[in-house]
C-alpha cells in the first residue's frame, strides 16, 4: 500500500507548543530542514528541534523513534499534557487515514486512536489496547519499523551502517527492507511444517509397527487359541463318544422292566397263597420253641435236683460214718465246742446224728421224687418236641419256598432299583453330552468369534494407519516441495534485489565520483551452528583495479561508497511508504561534495519520493524546499 503525508501536527511536543505541517502545501518532494537558535550564541542550530520532526513522525507511526526518547519524554513545559496527529493518503483508492495520540490529556488520558476517513469524525478503527491499534496500523498502512528504519530514516549516527555490521547482518536488513522474511518465515513454517509431518509420520510408523506386532501376536494366539479349542474339542469328542458308549454298555444291560414287575406280581400271589401255611409253621415254631425252652428249663431244674440228691447222699454217708464214729468212741469231742462228751452225752450226740439222717433221707427221699417228676415231664416235653419236629417237616419245603420267592421277590426289586439307577445315569451321561455339545458351540461361537472380532478390528486399525501414514507421506512431500520453493523464491528474489542494489549503487557513484569507482554486493550461503546462513561480502574496485573490500579503503571513498549505499537501500526496494528522511549527512563534506549530494537527492526527489534532510549547513538555494525552525525562549517555531 503506498500513501502519502498530509499534515502533521502537535501540541506541547517537546519544545514545540504547536506545530503544524501541511505537506500539500510544500513545493517539491526535496524539502530541507534547517534550525535557528536564539536562546544561545555560537550554536548555529543546534538544539532547535530539528530532528523532533522525524521523531515525532516515527513516533506516531511505530510508537518509538530512532533516538530511543522516552513516552514521557515528548511531554512538553507548556502543558500538563501532550497530543500530536498525522494525517496519510492511500494513493490508488485516495482513502484518508489518521493517527491521533494524547498523554495525560484530561479526557483521553494515555490513549491512541486510528481513523479512517478526511476527518477526525471518521469511521474509528481503534482497538481495546494501544498494542492491538498499533497492530491494526501497520497491518493497514504496511509498515514495519525494522523495514522503515533500514530503508528510510538515515540519522547521524546511521550513515554507513549497513556497511559497518556484519555479512550476515547486512543479509538480515535486505530481508527486513525487500520483507522478504515473510517468505522466510514462510519457509520456515514449511521447515518447522515438515519436521512435524515427518515426526508425525515417524510417530505413526512406530504406531503401525507396535499395531504390526500387536496384530501379529492377537493372529498367533488366534492361532493357538484355535488349536487348543480344537484339541479341547477333540477331548471333548473323545469324551463324549465314551459317554455314549457307557450308555450303550448300560443300555444293553436293562431288563425288561414290565416283564420284571410281572414277576414280582406272581412271586406276591405265591407268598400271599403259602402264607397261611406259613403262619402255622410260624406258630409250631413257637410252640416248638416255648418247649424246647420248658424242656431247656427241665433239664436244668433235673440238674440242680440231682446235685442236690447228691450233696445230702454224700451227707447221709457221712452222718452213717459220724454215728459208727460215735458207737466206736469212749470218749466223744463235741462238734461244736470240742469238749470231751461223757457217755450220755454221747448217745445225745447219736440220736441227734440220726435225727439229721432221717431228715437228710426224707429229703433225699423228696428230691428222688422230684427228679422222677421231672424225668417224666421230660420225656413228656422231648416227646412233644418230637411231634412238633415231625409237623414242622411237613412244612420245611413250604417255608424252604417261602424264603426262595422272598429271595427271588428282592432280587427281582433289586433289579428293578438297579434298572431305575441305570436309567438315571443314562440320562444323567445324556445330559452331560448335552451340556458337552452346548459348550463346544458356545466357545465356538463366543471365543474365536470374540478373537476374530478383534483380530478384524486390528486389521481395520492396521489399514486406517496405513492409509493415513501413506497420507502423511504425501503431505510431508508436498511440505518437502513447499519448503524448496519457498527457499528457491527468497534466494531469486533475494539475489534480484542484489543486483538492483549493484545497479543503484554503481549508478549513483558515477554521479558523485570523478573517478571510476565500482562496487559489488555479492552473497554466499555458509552453514554455521547447524543453520544455512546468507551473508553479502562488500567489494570495491577503483579504477579497474582488482575488487577489494571496502573497508581496505580509504576513509573518503569508504564514506561515498556508505552514502550511496545507504540511497541505493532505498531506491532498490519497491517503496510502500515513499518518505526518506536523512539527518545531517553533510557533516565533514566539502562544498563541491555536498553539491553532488544535493543533486542526487533532488533526482530521487523528482522521481515522487518525498526526501527531508535535517542540517546545520548553510543549503544551497534553487533546490528544494526550506522549512526552518526556530527556538526562542525555549520554545520553537515553524517557518515556511
Amino acid at each position: 500500500m503506498k500513501f502519502e503525508l498530509l499534515k502533521l501536527r502537535a501540541k506541547n511536543f517537546v519544545l514545540y507548543e504547536d506545530l503544524n505541517i501541511d505537506f500539500q502545501t510544500l513545493e517539491g518532494n526535496l524539502i530541507f530542514i534547517v534550525g535557528k537558535n536564539l536562546d544561545i550564541s555560537g550554536t548555529d542550530s543546534n538544539g532547535t528541534g530539528k530532528t523532533l520532526i522525524g521523531d515525532l513522525i516515527t513516533d506516531l507511526l511505530f510508537d518509538k523513534t530512532i533516538r530511543g526518547h522516552s513516552q514521557q519524554s515528548f511531554i512538553g513545559k507548556f502543558d500538563k499534557w501532550c497530543f500530536s496527529s498525522l494525517f496519510v493518503r492511500e494513493s490508488l483508492s485516495g482513502e484518508v487515514y489518521s493517527i491521533e495520540k494524547y498523554r495525560k490529556h484530561p479526557k483521553h488520558g494515555d490513549k491512541l486512536f486510528f481513523k479512517k476517513g478526511p476527518k477526525s469524525k471518521g469511521s474509528d478503527l481503534t482497538k481495546k489496547t494501544k498494542a492491538l491499534t498499533y497492530d491494526i496500523i501497520w497491518k493497514t498502512l504496511g509498515l514495519n519499523w525494522h523495514t522503515f528504519k533500514n530503508r528510510n530514516y538515515f540519522g547521524q549516527d546511521d550513515m554507513g551502517r549497513f556497511l559497518r555490521v556484519t555479512d550476515a547482518k547486512k543479509a538480515e536488513i535486505i530481508i527486513d527492507i525487500q520483507q522478504l522474511h515473510s517468505f522466510e518465515e514462510a519457509r520456515k513454517l514449511a521447515h518447522i511444517q515438515l519436521r512435524s509431518s515427518k515426526s508425525i509420520v515417524e510417530s505413526k510408523t512406530v504406531s503401525l509397527e507396535h499395531l504390526e506386532e500387536k496384530f501379529v501376536l492377537a493372529k498367533k494366539f488366534y492361532v493357538d487359541q484355535k488349536k487348543s479349542l480344537k484339541n479341547q474339542l477333540d477331548e471333548e469328542r473323545v469324551m463324549i463318544f465314551g459317554l455314549e458308549k457307557e450308555i450303550s454298555e448300560k443300555e444293553s444291560k436293562i431288563k425288561n422292566v414290565d416283564y420284571l414287575k410281572k414277576q414280582i406280581l406272581v412271586c406276591e400271589d405265591e407268598i400271599k397263597r403259602i402264607k397261611g401255611d406259613l403262619v402255622k409253621a410260624v406258630d409250631i415254631k413257637a410252640e416248638l420253641s416255648e418247649i424246647t425252652s420248658d424242656l431247656s428249663d427241665i433239664k436244668i431244674k433235673i440238674s440242680f435236683e440231682t446235685e442236690a440228691r447228691k450233696k445230702l447222699t454224700d451227707k447221709i454217708s457221712g452222718l452213717k460214718k459220724e454215728i459208727s464214729d460215735l458207737k466206736n468212741k469212749i470218749t466223744v469231742s463235741c462238734e461244736k465246742c470240742g469238749a470231751d462228751l461223757d457217755g450220755s452225752r454221747r448217745m445225745s450226740s447219736i440220736r441227734t446224728v440220726n435225727l439229721d439222717l432221717r431228715e437228710n433221707k426224707a429229703a433225699s427221699e423228696k428230691k428222688k421224687k422230684i427228679i422222677a417228676d421231672l424225668t417224666n415231664e421230660k420225656v413228656k416235653l422231648v416227646k412233644a418236641k418230637n411231634d412238633l419236629a415231625l409237623s414242622l417237616l411237613e412244612y420245611k419245603s413250604v417255608i424252604s419256598d417261602h424264603e426262595e420267592l422272598l429271595k427271588k421277590h428282592d432280587d427281582l426289586k433289586t433289579k428293578v432299583v438297579k434298572n431305575d439307577k441305570f436309567l438315571a445315569s443314562i440320562e444323567f451321561l445324556k445330559d452331560k453330552i448335552l451340556d458337552a455339545n452346548k459348550r463346544i458351540k458356545i466357545r465356538a461361537k463366543n471365543n474365536l468369534s470374540a478373537m476374530k472380532k478383534d483380530i478384524d478390528v486390528q486389521r481395520e486399525e492396521y489399514a486406517s494407519l496405513k492409509k493415513e501414514i501413506l497420507r502423511l507421506k504425501k503431505e510431508a512431500d508436498k511440505d518437502e516441495f513447499a519448503k524448496a520453493v519457498f527457499y528457491k523464491t527468497i534466494r531469486s528474489l533475494f539475489n534480484s534485489f542484489l543486483s538492483d542494489l549493484n545497479n543503484h549503487s554503481n549508478s549513483l557513484l558515477d554521479s558523485l565520483c570523478d573517478n571510476d569507482i565500482d562496487v559489488q554486493f555479492r552473497s554466499r550461503t555458509e552453514r554455521k551452528s547447524k543453520k544455512v546462513v546468507d551473508e553479502i561480502n562488500v567489494l570495491i574496485s577503483v579504477d579497474g583495479a582488482a575488487p577489494r573490500n571496502f573497508k581496505t579503503y580509504s576513509g573518503g571513498e569508504r564514506g561515498r561508497v556508505e552514502f550511496v549505499t545507504q540511497l541505493a537501500l532505498f531506491l532498490s526496494s519497491e517503496n510502500s511508504f515513499p518518505f526518506l528522511f536523512l539527518d545531517e549527512i553533510f557533516t565533514g563534506v566539502d562544498n563541491s561534495g555536498r553539491e553532488r549530494m544535493i543533486s542526487l537527492l533532488q533526482e530521487i526527489a523528482e522521481k515522487g519520493n518525498k526526501v527531508f534532510i535535517v542540517s546545520n549547513k548553510v543549503v544551497p538555494t534553487g533546490y528544494g524546499q526550506i522549512i526552518e525552525v526556530v527556538r526562542k525562549d525555549s520554545k520553537s517555531t515553524i517557518n515556511y
